[in-house]
């Protein structure tokens, strides 16, 4: 009899049988302590909270960036075609892709139907109400395609940046 009313673990030893052994208390306390307590869990949500919460601030400024970086990207495209244009069309022509109130830069324009521009360049923020203008300032036309003429194209974007204006990108013809 194994007496004594302790719980007992029965182990083999070297092929004489089984040995009876008392549990102790530390092998209770072991199997109740594999958990995690409150404490420990509250502080690793906490912790993951605030990482979380600097990561989003973090790569939401990143986009915003990256927008304002592609919004620009897509005035300097414009221009470049609007130059390009110009070249090939002669500054008299500016009346078909600008005017001194703005133009809308859109598959009407004759930058996208004539192909100097693939596309009407979409905004970065996904608003299709945000279209890019372009304007035209001063410019006279003497006989012939290249006399007389000098001017700027200003390029405006559809989005008004945090700064209350949008971003315009001027450039000459």
């Amino acid at each position: 009899m194994l007496g004594l009313g302790k719980p007992h673990a029965q182990i083999m030893q070297g092929g004489e049988g089984l040995i009876s052994m008392p549990t102790t208390d530390m092998n209770k306390k072991k199997k109740r302590q594999r958990g995690f307590t409150l404490i420990e869990m509250v502080a690793v949500v906490a912790i993951l909270s605030i990482l979380s919460g600097l990561g989003y601030v973090i790569v939401s400024g990143q986009i915003e960036s990256s927008r304002q970086k592609t919004d620009q990207a897509n005035c300097r495209l414009i221009l470049d075609a609007a130059q390009r244009y110009l070249i090939d069309n002669g500054p008299g022509a500016v009346t078909n892709i600008a005017s001194s109130s703005g133009m809308n830069v859109d598959t009407g324009n004759d930058l996208v139907r004539k192909g100097y521009l693939q596309t009407t360049p979409a905004s970065p923020w996904g608003n299709q109400q945000e279209v890019y203008k372009i304007y035209y300032y001063g410019g006279t036309v003497q006989n012939g395609p290249q006399s007389g003429i000098n001017g700027t194209l200003t390029v405006v974007s559809g989005h008004t940046l945090s700064s209350g204006t949008p971003y315009q990108l001027q450039g000459s013809y």
